[in-house]
C-alpha cells in the first residue's frame, strides 16, 4: 500500500469519526500511481504537488478538497462529489470526469489536455486564468460555469 493511501484511508476514519480517530491528511510531494478510491468519505483531502497518475476515483466523496499545483494524468473520476473543490494551478491532462458534481468547484489557473467532461453538474465551477485543449463536454449542465474559457 502506497504512503498516500494510508494517509487518505485515515483521512477518512478521521472524517467518519468526526476526529476521534485517524488523522486529517496533507499528502505533499508525492506520487501516487495506479491506486483505485471506490465509494470512499474523504471530503476536504489536501494534495499539494503531488503526481497522480493512472488512478481511478468511484463514487468518492471529495467536496471541499484542495489539489494545488498537481499533475492529474490518465485518471477517472466517476460519480463523484467534487462540489467546493479547488485544483489551483493543477494540470490535467488525459482523463474524464463522469457523471461528477463539481458544483463551485474551482480550477485557477490550471490546465487541460484532453479532458472530457460527460454528464456533470458544472453550475458556477470557475475556470479563471485556465487553459485547455482538446476538452470535451459532453450532456453537462454549465449553467453560470465559466468553462468556455478553456474550450
Amino acid at each position: 500500500m502506497q504512503e498516500a493511501e494510508k494517509q487518505i484511508y485515515s483521512h477518512e476514519r478521521y472524517y467518519l469519526s468526526e476526529g476521534k480517530e485517524g488523522m486529517s491528511a496533507k499528502i505533499q510531494r508525492e506520487l501516487i500511481a495506479e491506486l483505485t478510491l471506490e465509494k470512499r468519505t474523504v471530503p476536504g483531502l489536501l494534495f499539494e504537488d503531488c503526481t497522480v497518475s493512472g488512478c481511478r476515483f468511484i463514487d468518492t466523496d471529495l467536496y471541499g478538497s484542495l489539489f494545488a499545483d498537481c499533475i492529474f494524468e490518465d485518471c477517472v473520476f466517476e460519480g463523484c462529489n467534487i462540489n467546493k473543490a479547488s485544483f489551483f494551478g493543477c494540470e490535467i491532462r488525459d482523463s474524464l470526469f463522469e457523471d461528477c458534481r463539481l458544483i463551485k468547484t474551482e480550477f485557477p489557473a490550471g490546465s487541460f489536455r484532453n479532458v472530457t467532461f460527460t454528464r456533470c453538474d458544472l453550475s458556477r465551477a470557475s475556470f479563471i486564468r485556465a487553459k485547455g485543449r482538446g476538452v470535451s463536454v459532453n450532456d453537462c449542465d454549465d449553467k453560470d460555469c465559466g468553462i468556455s474559457a478553456i474550450l
